[in-house]
């Protein structure tokens, strides 16, 4: 009696350790059955819901793959990234408010979100966000006025129309390149003012090398 008491005594110790053992080992271990490659949003979603089933090994796995930052931006899921495949959105996004809806955003009214908010845009550059003629896409045109936002209006803009209507002494002038008043048909262009000497509104030069020559053609 004395040799199978200390067997049963030996028994029960060994299944009291291993017990032990399990207990502060989190339980008996969950695995997913998922490679590193294999995890994404969704099934962190999913881990996450479940997470009273998991042991500490799989909970750690799950907590990194969130808190990875996949798109470089300096944010992460659990930081308030709302799209962690894009750079460009993250919390520190900068939005330009667009009264005018014209697709461009004024530079002095900033919000920062991830996600965009109402009557907000992500480009800037308009000079006039009460008007959605004027904007950067608009073309510059003879009206006293910067149409692109170029800061640069009428004949001070070489991207200016050349087939514009407009309100001003919009006109075609020819080069007068010997002073005559009479202009050379080959030089021509057109401006929304008068461009000064050395043009003039007619092409009647004969000869636009000779002052000397003043009939015209």
């Amino acid at each position: 009696m004395e040799k199978g008491g200390n067997y049963l005594v030996a028994i029960v110790s060994i299944v009291a350790v291993v017990g032990l053992v399990l207990m502060f080992n989190g339980g008996s271990d969950f695995d997913l059955g998922l490679s590193d490659s294999e995890y994404s949003e969704d099934s962190d979603s999913a881990i996450a819901g479940q997470a009273w089933r998991l042991s500490p090994k799989t909970k750690i796995k799950t907590s990194a793959r969130v808190d990875s930052d996949s798109d470089g931006d300096g944010y992460t899921i659990l930081q308030g990234d709302c799209d962690d495949s894009d750079a460009s959105l993250n919390p520190g996004t900068e939005w330009f408010e667009d009264r005018d809806e014209d697709g461009y955003g004024l530079y002095a009214t900033i919000t920062t979100a991830c996600e965009q908010p109402t009557g907000y845009v992500l480009v800037r550059g308009d000079c006039n966000d009460m008007d959605s003629s004027l904007s950067p896409d608009a073309t510059e045109i003879c009206d006293w006025i910067d149409n692109d936002c170029d800061g640069l209006m009428d004949d001070e803009d070489p991207s200016r129309s050349i087939t514009f209507s407009d309100v001003s002494s919009y006109g075609q002038y020819y080069g007068d390149a010997d002073g005559d008043g009479y202009g050379n048909t080959g030089i021509r262009d057109q401006f929304c003012s008068h461009p000064g000497e050395g043009w003039v509104e007619n092409e009647e030069d004969c000869d636009d090398r000779d002052a000397s020559i003043l009939d015209s053609c």
